[in-house]
């Protein structure tokens, strides 16, 4: 009988080893698949004569190298699954920094996704990172992102441990300004849920990132899960779905009551039509043990958003700056006098210098967003996202500062002559330039942009690396000899020597 059992037990790992055997041999494959021989063409190749009319910081580089020569994989036998999709945990060959990539197959879906995701810009601290963009004709298209290392928003709420409300506004707050930062660029969601987000590393795993923009592009089939996030009216377009910013307003209602109740808004229910009948009767469970602990200002934020009619429900901005919110914020310790020592002082750049100081500071203070985000909404007081000259006076308003000196810092600052001085012109403003210029942080820089690896940074790769046009290039090098092309190259030394211009 022991002989039989022993024998039995082998058997069992025997067939285990070659089902992982199995496996291995398939992640194998599809890593050969994948990564060989990739001399990747660009799908949306970005030509100068595209992108003149107006200029902008590109999130997304989107690059005709190798991805190989690029990027290690450290994690190729054990992907990550995030639907049809695979992510690879991947390091940077050059600074050594640590990302996620992304690969989905081609497909005419998902090509027709990813060259519309291409001609957006994601840059928010909410809203994960997306680095790169590789192609090849054939199989995949890889996206290179953050690693994003926390647990997703339903993991963390518990129905036996409902959160304080200080903390809940804290989560809720930066739900709101991710989706915020989305209608100010005029893209709508639509399929927000209680997977859209993510914990990162930041702040102790307090900070928040949207992650699923691949479902503002592609609408994933609805489920019992997902249905719950849908507002009424959406249901009543069978055939031609239209999705607004009311819509993800009443999806950011769902997510409020979900977090601040630590429960669901509707009775359990098996099937997509019962929860969709729920929804169309309203039958949003106001009345629970949960939801009675709530505050009054707390129930009223709910059911603002949760209004029915979609004309009535507040605008983004306003439930920011909703009562409940504002009230419940967990004070935090801003040093504004610094960040306004440092507005003062503050040594106007170059549109090329503007542009490289942005990537500098998305590659190396990566971890300080959060603090500057911070300080920039301090400033941001009516919460739109952008900074006015009546802002600005209220924030130098104690430093007894001149309504002229005051327009003087503003009009430096806004380096697009605007009007406003947005994120990216803030953080250039305060940013830390002996921090960020440093010589270490300047080789692996002039490193990641030298493709050639000849030592000799061109025009083209700078406008490669940076995805602005020629022009804004040529116009703002530093004068230098010309080369036997006719145009100029900048050596290390040279770049170094142009950067360091703006200490």
């Amino acid at each position: 009988m022991g002989a039989c059992h022993i024998k039995s037990k082998l058997i069992k790992e025997q067939q285990k080893r070659l089902e992982n055997k199995k496996k291995l041999l398939q992640t194998k494959t599809f890593l050969k698949a994948t990564v060989k021989n990739y001399t990747f063409e660009s799908q949306q190749t970005v030509k100068p004569d595209q992108i003149v009319q107006k200029e902008q910081i590109f999130s997304v580089l989107i690059s005709t190298q190798n991805f190989n020569k690029v990027y290690t994989i450290l994690n190729q036998f054990k992907p990550i699954k995030a639907g049809e999709d695979q992510i690879l945990t991947i390091q940077h060959n050059i600074n050594a920094q640590i990302r996620h990539a992304q690969f989905i197959k081609r497909s005419p879906e998902n090509d027709s996704w990813i060259e519309n995701f291409l001609k957006q810009n994601f840059n928010h601290p909410n809203i994960i990172k997306v680095y790169e963009y590789y192609s090849s004709d054939k199989d995949y298209h890889i996206i290179v992102q953050e690693q994003v290392l926390g647990i997703p928003l339903c993991d963390y709420i518990k129905p036996s441990l409902q959160i304080q409300e200080g903390e809940a506004a804290e989560l809720i707050l930066q739900i709101l300004q991710a989706i915020q930062y989305l209608h100010q660029n005029n893209i709508i969601h639509g399929r927000i849920t209680q997977k859209s987000f993510y914990f990162s590393l930041e702040n102790n795993f307090t900070k928040l990132k949207l992650i699923d923009y691949k479902e503002i592009f592609l609408k994933p089939e609805l489920n019992p899960n997902s249905i719950i996030f849908i507002p009424p009216e959406l249901l009543t377009f069978s055939q031609d779905e239209r999705f607004s910013k009311e819509g993800d307003i009443w999806a950011c209602g769902i997510l409020s009551y979900f977090i601040l109740n630590s429960g669901y808004p509707y009775s359990k229910c098996e099937t997509i039509e019962s929860i969709q009948n729920q929804i169309m009767k309203g039958a949003i469970i106001y009345e629970s043990k949960n939801f009675d602990n709530i505050s009054n200002q707390g129930k009223s934020f709910i059911k603002k958003m949760l209004t029915r009619l979609s004309t009535q429900r507040p605008t983004i901005s306003q439930a920011i700056n909703d009562q409940w919110i504002i009230e419940n914020l967990i004070p935090k310790k801003f040093n504004q006098k610094e960040a306004i020592n440092k507005l003062s002082k503050f040594k106007q750049v170059n549109k090329l210098q503007f542009h490289i100081m942005i990537y500098m500071i998305n590659v190396f203070f990566n971890q300080a967003f959060s603090q500057l985000i911070n300080t920039f909404n301090e400033f941001d007081l009516n919460k739109d996202g952008k900074v006015n000259i009546e802002e600005m006076m209220i924030a130098y308003k104690a430093l007894g500062n001149s309504d002229e000196e005051i327009k003087q810092i503003f009009e430096k600052i806004d380096t697009d002559g605007n009007g406003d001085i947005d994120f990216n012109e803030f953080l250039i403003a305060v940013t830390d330039r002996k921090a960020l210029l440093t010589t270490q942080n300047l080789l692996l820089t002039f490193q990641t942009f030298n493709i050639s690896r000849n030592g000799k940074l061109t025009e083209q790769e700078l406008s490669c690396a940076l995805q602005i046009p020629n022009e804004i290039i040529s116009e703002n090098l530093p004068k230098l000899p010309l080369q036997k092309n006719g145009k100029v190259t900048l050596d290390l030394k040279s770049f170094k020597e142009f950067m360091l211009e703006l200490l």
